[in-house]
């Protein structure tokens, strides 16, 4: 019988190795399956905040273009042909021009020169994050349009962590994304203009917000509200030709 002062040293050092280093090596592998986790727990947990952030964009409901006989009016480097003849107000800020009508009708047009524009600060974000690197040397349309689509089912568990961290990082700029015109989001395409389009005017709350895109990929926001809330003031016709009529203004 082989005494204790006998036994292999090497036996006893593989034995003391596997009792100190198995707590380590189970530790690892949690904190490997919580890294890999944690895009599926971040999209999960915007969605649940989010309620609608699922939505993509679809395809206008109708693309007939009614001819206008309204004011065209100009601001922060663009032109846009109204479908209302009396205006009531046309007042101006550094952020954001107001313009009225008779019947009710509001038109916003913000500023993109204005810090606090949308697109400059997802352009900002996504500058910053190597996540989406693809999307943030591409142009604020197509920056946009990756933003626009993202969906939380897009992050799986099991997909590599690189495709998860992009997805979620998209999914938390969408989510950024102020929704102002609840309802459908459309893409529009317009010629030289393309974008987005939040609400149905024939819809209640009868509110549409566009974010519009021209040649040089300049970004334009423009809502289309009414004052009190009483009933649709445009038509999607009438929206589809005022966007048809934007035209950004001559250098002075």
């Amino acid at each position: 019988m082989a005494r204790w002062w006998h036994m292999s040293w090497k036996r006893v050092g593989t034995t003391l190795l596997v009792i100190f280093l198995t707590p380590l090596l189970l530790a690892g592998a949690w904190l490997l399956v919580q890294i890999q986790l944690m895009p599926w727990k971040l999209a999960n947990s915007i969605a649940t905040d989010n309620p609608g952030i699922d939505m993509v964009p679809v395809v206008l409901p109708d693309h007939s273009v009614k001819t206008l006989s309204g004011e065209r009016i100009e601001h922060f480097g663009l032109s846009i042909q109204l479908p209302w003849k009396e205006i009531y107000r046309d007042w101006a800020s550094g952020n954001s021009a107001m313009i009225s009508s008779m019947n009710g009708g509001i038109v916003e047009i913000r500023n993109p020169s204005d810090s606090s524009d949308s697109m400059a600060a997802m352009r900002r974000m996504a500058n910053t994050l190597s996540t989406i690197h693809a999307e943030s040397s591409g142009t604020n349309f197509a920056l946009t349009t990756a933003v626009m689509n993202a969906k939380p089912e897009q992050v799986k568990w099991w997909k590599t962590r690189g495709e998860n961290a992009r997805y979620a990082t998209l999914l938390l700029m969408k989510s950024s994304f102020e929704i102002e015109c609840h309802g459908a989001i459309y893409a529009i395409d317009s010629g030289e203009v393309r974008g987005f389009q939040q609400g149905n005017p024939s819809v209640a709350p009868y509110c549409v917000k566009l974010d519009l895109f021209d040649a040089g990929d300049h970004h334009f926001q423009i809502r289309i509200d009414q004052y009190p809330v009483r009933g649709p003031v445009v038509t999607q016709a009438e929206v589809n030709a005022m966007v048809a009529s934007l035209r950004p203004m001559a250098p002075k």
